[in-house]
């Protein structure tokens, strides 16, 4: 958990904070010990299937972009200043770095989008810009110094350039981040980082998903039902010259409202198929040979337990009886006895032999686990 300064807790955050305005949080993370180094950061950046950038300020023309991955050679011709390394997604790829969001539980995992990592010699950023989501910016090695402005006056493009940065950027706030200080900024607040120290920086964020992608889903669901409009309490006046009358506009949104959001669970499921399905590059491989019940017994009856893929998403809802299990994407249903497993699959990350088998002798609960075994969700450890 967060250690909150004096005055401040999870509540009043949410209340005053959340999706507000900026706060700075000193200490936050007691401590803090960056999970990776900067040659740990540099790495990854080298490895295919990661995605990672360099942002160049001192450049001809200034601020260009470079999209990794990259060859290691690449980071000894770098200068000693003016230019940061970004890569996205770690958690994806290092489960161990979970643990700088754990601090971040009290918000909805399904609002989880990724956690980044900054590297950055002294004077490296990667300029004032402005994000659409929420992030909690950690700061794991060395110091930077933040400008904000909650709410900018001006969003003017530097022109010329490949990132969205703003041209006429006037701080209001100023904060000088050390190892286990946390910044968190709310969409739209406009923000510039300059490195102090070689600086290590941890971006935890959260974003929501664009109300076209709610509709396009909802769109999907609807085109499988075929529900067409009907008009039977139609009255004489609702044929007057070319107009479209209010009482058809009315019946329009009610129809529209029935046929999307009222059937039974169809938005409750939309959602969950949305928020839990990864980005395309991001999904869970299948596992070469599938696991049958048999050799899942034997892997338990040896002491080998399950695992969650660390690409792996998953939330749950409660439907009319029992539950819906959403795993990257795909909604399945849980039985009541269920409820246990589904939410332990959600919190957690890794369940023992004698656990597991517990969750077999449960109703459904054998045709669960094998299910997300077959597509890669889960994992033998």
């Amino acid at each position: 958990m967060l250690h909150w300064p004096e005055g401040l807790d999870v509540e009043r955050f949410l209340y005053e904070y959340w999706q507000k305005k900026p706060v700075f949080l000193p200490r936050a993370i007691p401590s803090f010990d960056s999970p990776l180094d900067p040659d740990e950061v540099a790495g990854l950046a080298c490895e295919p299937g990661i995605e990672s950038r360099i942002v160049m300020e001192n450049s001809d023309p200034p601020w260009t972009l470079e999209n990794g991955p990259f060859e290691p050679e690449r980071f000894g011709r770098l200068p000693q200043t003016g230019w940061s390394l970004l890569v996205q997604d770690v958690d994806k790829h290092v489960p161990e770095s979970n643990r700088v969001r754990a601090g971040f539980r009290f918000l909805p995992d399904w609002r989880f989008d990724d956690l980044m990592v900054s590297f950055a010699p002294p004077g490296g950023s990667v300029g004032p810009h402005v994000d659409a989501y929420d992030v909690f910016l950690v700061q794991g090695l060395g110091r930077r110094r933040w400008h904000v402005d909650p709410s900018p006056r001006s969003r003017r493009r530097i022109p010329g350039t490949p990132l969205d940065l703003l041209a006429d950027f006037r701080a209001v706030h100023e904060w000088v981040a050390e190892p286990g200080d946390v910044l968190y900024l709310p969409p739209g607040a406009a923000h510039h980082g300059v490195a102090l120290d070689h600086c290590i920086t941890w971006s935890v964020g959260f974003r929501s998903p664009l109300a076209a992608d709610v509709i396009a889903a909802l769109a999907d669901t609807a085109t499988a039902r075929a529900v067409r409009y009907a008009d039977s309490d139609m009255v004489p006046e609702e044929a007057a010259d070319g107009l479209i009358h209010d009482r058809a506009v009315a019946r329009f949104r009610r129809w529209l409202e029935d046929a999307v959001l009222h059937e039974s669970g169809c938005l409750r499921e939309t959602l969950g198929c949305l928020l839990t399905e990864p980005k395309s590059w991001l999904h869970p491989p299948a596992p070469e040979a599938p696991v049958r019940e048999p050799g899942l017994r034997d892997h338990l009856d040896a002491g080998g337990g399950l695992s969650k893929h660390p690409m792996s998403l998953m939330a749950r809802s409660r439907r009319e009886r029992g539950w819906t299990l959403f795993a990257n994407g795909r909604a399945l249903a849980v039985d009541p006895s269920l409820e246990s497993v589904a939410a332990a699959l959600c919190a957690e990350s890794a369940w023992p032999a004698e656990r597991v088998s517990d969750w077999l002798g449960r109703p459904g609960g054998s045709a669960l686990i094998l299910d997300l075994l077959a597509d890669g969700t889960l994992e033998l450890v």
